[in-house]
């Protein structure tokens, strides 16, 4: 028994699924297929007649591309398969298959038209039975030869036949396929014109009386793909084509083996008995379905629930476990910002200390000196130990200051932001000095908020420090800080700190708040400060840290909920 490969067409003629509708009909005509193959995102599909005219029929420009147009998927077959199995696929299908070989790759197509060609009809069954028997009067489009044949081009595109049978006074004379509208199409013809300007004519017909088998052979020699069946009085009967033709092929070639001393008809019953069982069967599984008793559905349900409240424990676990990653991180990060302020800070101290230290020294020398070149002077050194006292203390209190900063607390206290203030100020003090910046203050409220002191300290370090750094970058005349405390609206209490610095470039403003991100990489920048600020702000202290930008520099506005 023949194979695929024995009557496949390997030479492909495939297109991109880029090329327009009209292309796509040029392709088509210039190798008289019917079906086109259509390689799409690493896949293939085809494109018949039947979705081409459908385009046309819409209206759709023929310079659209043929994405615009339903592409089917292409179903496949392997070369070794029998003309059986390729017949049974392609009752399925629109009358092609692609072929692949041994290892998957598509090589080829087969089509019906390829298994019409290959088989042998000469077999009684088929020549005992006639042509009236498998067609069908109502499956032909009909119309005078003096119709506009735009007019019927929707219904000749439906029909199974895939053709219009032209009538002159009431009698077959001419035909044209489908096919034969797309190769007017390529040409440029209008369809507005009567249809025996179009037709192939005379038409090629048998009668009715014929045998199955005589119209077969003879459709075979002359490479037609359907034949026009007439009574013997010259009415039309019907049409016999290619899907029909593979109908009775399939019938044939999966019974032959086991039924070759039945006839035809007895095959035809047997299909239709094994469908009737199959059918019976189905709905008597259905009724089954249908009858399941209650408590079956209630166990469904509840496994299903079940299910469902496993899926949602597991996806609650998950959540969990992401939400203490993430708490995890923002530690990590929040530890690594103090670490890179704390160094800051230490810095700072050494440079507030190194003045007292200086005047310690200089005050002990003179002592030593008045000792030892006038004695004891009672005044000057009760004076001279009141000096030592003074920078003792200012240094004890540098030191409590700068403790307090470091102290772990994270219980939220009420406490009135001023006072915050006035503490980081203190501790940027010898910055602010060596910097020569003014600070300006504005205090319109004295409300309380509830936060954890040291953590919003360190936020306004930041921005402090921020603002120095960028003085000194760019060399600004009269650096001047302004801070102002205000209600922006009842229940709130707010700190505006805005320099005049020359503000953030554009480009950057929206990256400002991301970790990482820093445009002091070359000192030392490690791009945390303002993103733990806005951490700390928003999810410490239930507030809101914004940048607004001025002409002449940036405002950083901190706003929390009262006490």
């Amino acid at each position: 028994m023949k194979r695929v490969k024995d009557i496949a067409t390997f030479d492909l003629v495939a297109v991109s699924s880029d090329v327009t509708i009209k292309e796509a009909i040029d392709t088509i005509t210039h190798y008289r297929i019917h079906n086109i193959i259509v390689k799409t995102d690493g896949a293939y599909g085809y494109l018949s007649i039947h979705k081409i005219l459908d385009a046309v029929i819409d209206e759709a420009g023929l310079d659209r591309s043929i994405r615009d147009i339903r592409i089917n998927p292409l179903a496949t077959i392997g070369a070794e398969a029998s003309l059986l199995d390729a017949s049974a696929m392609l009752k399925q299908e629109d009358s092609i298959l692609g072929v692949t070989d041994a290892t998957g790759k598509l090589s080829g197509v087969v089509s019906c038209n390829d298994i019409k060609d290959a088989t042998d009809y000469d077999i009684k069954e088929l020549s005992d039975m006639p042509m009236k028997l498998v067609v069908d009067r109502n499956s032909a489009v009909v119309a005078d030869e003096n119709e506009v044949l735009k007019d019927h081009l929707e219904a000749l595109n439906d029909s199974p036949t895939e053709c219009l049978i032209a009538t002159k006074e009431g009698e077959p004379s001419g035909i044209i396929t489908q096919r034969d509208i797309i190769r007017f199409l390529s040409q440029g013809r209008l369809l507005d014109k009567p249809i025996k300007e179009f037709m192939a004519s005379p038409l090629f017909s048998v009668t009715c009386a014929v045998s199955i088998s005589d119209a077969l052979n003879v459709m075979q020699r002359k490479h037609h793909r359907r034949v026009v069946v007439i009574s013997p009085e010259g009415v039309l009967r019907g049409v016999m084509t290619q899907k029909g033709i593979l109908n009775i092929i399939y019938t044939y070639l999966s019974h032959n083996a086991i039924l070759s001393n039945k006839n035809l008809q007895q095959i035809l019953n047997l299909e239709v008995d094994k469908r009737t069982h199959e059918l019976k069967q189905q709905i008597s599984d259905m009724k089954d379905a249908l009858q399941r008793s209650e408590e079956e559905k209630l166990q469904y349900q509840q496994k299903a629930q079940e299910a469902l409240e496993a899926i949602n424990r597991e996806l609650e676990l998950r959540v969990e476990e992401e939400i203490a990653k993430n708490r995890e991180k923002e530690q990590l990060l929040f530890e690594q910002s103090r670490h890179a302020t704390m160094g800051e800070l230490i810095s700072m101290i050494a440079h507030q200390w190194r003045q007292p230290l200086s005047a310690l020294t200089a005050a002990t020398s003179a002592l030593r000196i008045k000792m030892e070149i006038d004695g004891y002077d009672e005044t000057f050194f009760t004076k001279k130990f009141e000096d030592i006292d003074g920078y003792a203390l200012f240094m004890s209190e540098t030191i409590d200051e700068f403790r307090g900063f470091f102290a772990p607390k994270t219980s939220h206290e009420p406490v009135k932001l001023h006072k915050m203030i006035e503490s980081a100020i203190r501790i940027m003090k010898s910055s602010f000095t060596s910097g020569d910046i003014s600070i300006n203050q504005e205090r319109q409220t004295l409300k309380e908020i509830k936060v954890a002191n040291s953590e919003l300290v360190q936020v306004l370090l930041n921005i402090f420090k921020n603002a120095c750094d960028a003085f000194s970058e760019k060399s600004i005349d009269y650096p001047t800080i302004m801070i102002r405390v205000f209600e922006p609206e009842a229940g709130r209490v707010a700190v505006s700190i805005r320099d005049n610095a020359g503000g953030i470039p554009e480009p950057i403003r929206h990256k400002i708040f991301d970790p990482y991100f820093s445009t002091k990489k070359e000192r030392n920048g490690t791009g945390l400060g303002l993103y733990m600020s806005k951490m700390i702000v928003e999810k410490h202290c239930k507030g809101s840290l914004e940048l607004i930008e001025h002409d002449n520099g940036a405002e950083f506005v901190i706003s929390c909920p009262v006490v």
